[in-house]
């Protein structure tokens, strides 16, 4: 049964029971994966699913219910069960209401491309032997692992106050790993993420990612104490501010007192060479909708201004606690895989977080480095969400004296705090790249600690 079908039903049950207010998120996903094992194209799947979140708000009481569901009865079950959760659930005073209809469509980005949505697995195939086939060199550098991953959404949003939308989009996300043999393996790593496939270039994935493995075999132990300029890339950079300054700028967090910015709006929080958008226009983006997952309009919105805190971000159930209009980041969606987003319940992100970039390129900011390290690769980039420490191990990393890599490092501790690290902003690059929900260049800073093994 197709998806308006399953969430007529769904809505006709839930709202026979009488409760003050009903929303229904539906999802219809197809999801092309393949995935390489030791330079191989080990196999490929098709999935095809469906679901519904039935919400309900029977006075101040709240329930959820969440399904697979294919067929009339499965939706008319996950609505009835919605209900009876709420009607055991305790009073929430906290709650307003669900977001109402009404809004004019605000951004309309171009994120559906029928080349992904109709991508073949016999493509797949091609496309991941272009990668393999310019990573591997003979018995020197292997591909361990590999992963492409195209899909095709639908999300329809209904509810009792007059929310009626719908969105469709596609996405590619793709991660493949090298390693060298011998004595001293290297490994490199590149991801790519977006709603279009004319941004993917297979040859030059393939490329970086030999070149990023044969570096890494070259490393060297650091040794000592280094605290200079430290040059960080987008991949990395983009998981160390999801961790810190995205959830800083939660509503959520800031009510639940887990916010380094509480109280911050209209100060200062970062380098006046840093502003943050959140923008949902942006077709690079891989969660940008006309729409959040709630059916609230989303609009470009300035998060942070020349280092000046303008706002924090909200989803309905926030919003409500500071008597606000939800900005438009309830979210179910992720940046990476739309298999049973239904599932998941609503969260606070932004939909499409941007620094804006600099003039320099990646290249130029290196060369005005006098003294630093750039940061290729860290294990686990993230930092704590609260305090914004971090301490991360340094798998390979570039020692650059006046201007110029002169040594290739790794088994080194990278030191600091993130929210210190945005207030010393030494430059930043123009190499924008969509990493998960962010697009962000290569940042230097200054004040972060190397310390190496002994």
């Amino acid at each position: 049964m197709d998806l308006d079908s399953i969430m007529s039903g769904a809505y006709r049950t839930a709202a026979k029971e009488g409760p003050d207010q009903v929303e229904i998120y539906g999802v219809a996903t197809r999801t092309l994966s393949l995935y390489v094992d030791d330079s191989a194209v080990e196999h490929i799947e098709e999935k095809i699913d469906q679901g519904l979140t039935v919400r309900i708000a029977d006075g101040k009481r709240l329930g959820q219910s969440s399904a697979a569901c294919s067929t009339l009865k499965e939706a008319e079950l996950t609505a009835r069960a919605a209900v009876r959760v709420a009607r055991l659930s305790p009073v929430d005073e906290m709650f307003r209401q669900f977001p109402a209809g009404g809004d004019k469509v605000r951004v309309r980005p171009k994120v559906w491309d029928e080349r992904v949505a109709h991508l073949s697995g016999q493509e797949l195939v091609d496309i991941a032997k272009l990668i393999v086939d310019n990573s591997v060199e003979g018995d020197k550098i292997k591909v361990p692992r590999g992963m492409i991953r195209t899909a095709s959404l639908e999300f329809k949003i209904r509810n009792s106050n007059g929310v009626d939308v719908n969105h469709a989009g596609t996405m590619i996300y793709l991660n493949f790993t090298t390693m060298t043999t011998g004595a001293k393996p290297g490994e490199g790593i590149e991801s790519f993420y977006s709603p279009h496939l004319s941004g993917l270039d297979p040859t030059a994935i393939g490329k970086s990612l030999r070149e990023k493995a044969l570096a890494s075999s070259k490393t060297v132990a650091f040794k000592g104490k280094k605290k200079g300029t430290t040059v960080i890339g987008p991949d990395n950079l983009a998981d160390m501010l999801m961790s810190s300054a995205v959830e800083a700028l939660s509503a959520e967090n800031v009510h639940r007192k887990r916010s380094r910015w509480i109280d911050k709006v209209g100060e200062g929080v970062t380098s006046r060479s840093i502003t943050v958008k959140d923008d949902p226009s942006d077709g690079r983006g891989m969660l940008s909708a006309s729409y959040d997952d709630e059916g609230v309009a989303a609009s470009k919105k300035t998060l942070v201004e020349k280092g000046v805190l303008r706002s924090y971000i909200y989803d309905s159930y926030n919003a409500g606690i500071d008597s606000m209009e939800p900005s438009g980041n309830g979210l179910r969606r992720r940046p990476d895989d739309v298999q049973g987003i239904y599932l998941d319940p609503v969260g606070v992100s932004p939909m499409n977080m941007v620094l804006t970039p600099g003039s320099k390129s990646k290249e130029e900011l290196i060369a005005s480095v006098d003294d630093g390290v750039l940061i290729d690769r860290v294990a686990h980039p993230e930092v704590n969400p609260i305090t914004g420490a971090f301490g991360l191990e340094v798998r390979c990393g570039f020692i650059i004296k006046g201007g110029e890599v002169v040594k290739t490092i790794d088994r080194a501790l990278l030191i600091g705090n993130m929210f210190d690290a945005l207030r010393n902003v030494h430059d930043i690059a123009s190499d924008s790249t969509v990493f998960r929900s962010c697009i962000v260049p290569t940042v230097s800073f200054d004040g972060i600690e190397l310390v190496g093994s002994g």
